[in-house]
């Protein structure tokens, strides 16, 4: 897969990737939502993706967007990390 994607176009997938609304996206990014809409469009359209949370999957996978970036994404446990759940 070759996704020729601008700065802004992997801003919005990571931000999508992390949650945010559009709205959220748009303020973060200081653009209209209008905006972060079609920049969120592109990018699932160049990545060849069916809608936004497949164009952020596709990228995660061919490592266009890193998800050590993704904010909180560190707090979440793994499947080998302990909860505390199962503690007595």
């Amino acid at each position: 897969m070759s996704a020729d994607l601008t700065e802004r176009e992997l801003a919005v997938l990571l931000a999508a990737a992390s949650g945010m609304s559009q709205r959220e996206t748009a303020a973060q990014l200081r653009i209209g939502r209008t905006k972060a809409r079609r920049i969120a469009e592109a990018a699932t359209r160049k990545l060849g993706a069916a809608t936004l949370p497949h164009a952020v999957a596709l990228a995660i996978r061919e490592h266009l967007i890193d998800t050590g970036e993704i904010p909180g994404r560190n707090d979440l446990p793994t499947p080998h990390q302990p909860t505390g759940d199962n503690q007595p």
